[in-house]
């Protein structure tokens, strides 16, 4: 068993109380199977030592176990099966992964990724790689709907499947920059971009889920925290299982929490992650 030091805290967000990790997997149990989100705030290590304790103890229970993460496209499974399966060196993966488009630092990500390979967890990733999230943006500002719809074709999906319902949009338009490039960029374009991950991946996640009895799902918290993300759109897909989601802050705990309440009516978040 991996021993990390408990360095986060968890709090319930309707009580403003201090939870369990052992509580949010109980909440999520279903006979269905579950599965847990974490949004979290990127590279982080104590979000690392909290996903292994929810791994710990989701892998005490019955039914096989997948992790999915963000930080792998849903193309790279190669790529991770020959590290889990130890045909392949970390050292070597970073490379490999480095060649790629994702751009995030798997050294943060190390002792997850172990513990999967210690654990014979598969992993997968979930998002379509991140290309194409930047050409979809330029596709939809240069005004080309034929190049937009090709694209999203590649993985089944319709503009119309994008989207999500009106407090989606709302809370997406509320959360992009005011400033920085983001912010020079046209919201519908970008909501159009997130609205795509979020697609693939929820259609990923509906797959796997008949494959496992439980899953883990490790993303940014923008992809799960609130209505018409990740976790609904899985449900529409036809998800029957019990789940419940996580999100997290660097925030103090009361400012933190102010923020998530007053976004109440777009939550689906049952619980807050801090550093403690």
């Amino acid at each position: 068993m991996y021993v990390m030091t408990p360095d986060y805290t968890l709090i319930d967000i309707n009580s403003g109380g201090e939870a369990t990790v052992a509580v949010l997997v109980e909440e999520a149990s279903s006979e269905s199977g579950l599965t847990i989100y974490l949004g979290e705030v990127h590279q982080r290590r104590w979000i690392i030592s909290l996903s292994i304790d929810i791994l710990e103890r989701l892998a005490g229970m019955e039914g096989e176990l997948y992790i999915g993460m963000e930080h792998f496209n849903i193309e790279q499974l190669d790529l991770l099966d020959a590290y889990l399966e130890g045909e392949m060196e970390w050292d070597e993966l970073v490379e490999k992964y480095e060649e790629g488009p994702e751009g995030f630092d798997l050294e943060y990500y190390r002792p997850l990724i172990e513990w999967a390979r210690d654990n014979n967890t598969h992993i997968y990733g979930l998002m379509p790689p991140r290309i194409y999230a930047s050409q979809l943006v330029r596709l939809y500002m240069s005004g080309d709907k034929e190049g937009v719809d090709r694209l999203l074709a590649r993985y089944g999906i319709s503009i119309d499947d994008l989207d999500a319902g009106e407090e989606y949009r709302e809370r997406f338009l509320q959360l992009i920059p005011r400033e920085g490039p983001m912010a020079r960029l046209d919201p519908e374009a970008l909501l159009l971009a997130q609205s795509f991950k979020d697609e693939v991946m929820a259609r990923r996640i509906v797959e796997l889920s008949r494959r496992y009895r439980a899953g883990y799902i490790l993303t940014g918290s923008g992809h799960v925290e609130h209505k018409g993300s990740v976790p609904t759109r899985v449900v529409k897909h036809g998800y029957r299982g019990g789940y419940t989601v996580v999100t997290s802050r660097e925030a103090g705990r009361e400012e933190a929490l102010e923020e998530l309440r007053r976004a109440g009516k777009y939550l689906v978040a049952r619980y807050l992650a801090l550093p403690r």
